[in-house]
C-alpha cells in the first residue's frame, strides 16, 4: 500500500477522516461529550496547523487512515523514548488487513511511545503484536467518568 504525506490543502480531508475514525474507535470507551468536543471544526483547525508547520511525520491513505509521529511531548520519557506516536487511526473496515502495521512501520524511526485507552481491545492487541511494552498507566476523569490510558514503549 502506498502512503502519501498530506499537505495543507488536504487538512479538511484528514480532519474528516480523523473525526470518523475517532467516533468508531472511542464510541463506548469515552463519554459522548468528549468525542463531540473533537468535532470537525476542532480537527480541521488542528490539522491545518499541524500540516502547515510540518511538526511531525504524517502519512495517510485517502479514505482509509492516517498516522502521525513526532518529538516526545512528555519530558520524563524523552531521553529513552525520543519519539511519540501522536495518532494512528484506520476506519474499522480497513483494520486487520496489515494497513496499520505498514503505516506504523513507515512512521517509526527509533524508540517511541504510544498511548492507548484501556479497553480498546483492537488497539491493545495491535500494539502488543508490534512490540509495545507498558510504561505508565494513568487514570483521567473525563466528564465525570474515569478513563484509563496506557503509555506503551517501543524499542528501535
Amino acid at each position: 500500500m502506498r502512503f502519501c504525506e498530506p499537505g495543507p490543502a488536504e487538512a479538511a480531508e484528514v480532519a474528516a477522516l480523523h473525526v470518523a475514525c475517532w467516533a468508531e474507535t472511542y464510541g463506548g470507551l469515552l463519554p459522548v461529550s468528549e468525542i463531540a468536543r473533537y468535532g470537525l471544526a476542532f480537527r480541521q483547525a488542528q490539522w491545518t496547523k499541524a500540516l502547515d508547520s510540518g511538526a511531525g511525520r504524517t502519512f495517510w491513505v485517502r479514505d482509509v487512515g492516517f498516522g502521525m509521529m513526532g518529538p516526545q511531548r512528555e519530558a520524563a520519557l524523552a531521553a529513552e523514548w525520543p519519539d511519540e506516536l501522536y495518532a494512528l487511526y484506520l476506519l474499522r473496515r480497513y483494520q486487520g488487513q496489515g494497513v496499520g502495521r505498514a503505516l506504523l512501520d513507515a512512521l517509526r524511526g527509533g524508540p517511541f511511545t504510544a498511548t492507548v485507552v484501556a479497553g480498546n481491545l483492537r488497539a491493545e492487541r495491535f500494539y502488543a503484536a508490534a512490540g509495545g511494552v507498558e510504561l505508565v498507566r494513568r487514570v483521567e476523569v473525563l466528564d465525570g467518568r474515569a478513563v484509563t490510558e496506557v503509555v506503551l514503549g517501543f524499542a528501535a
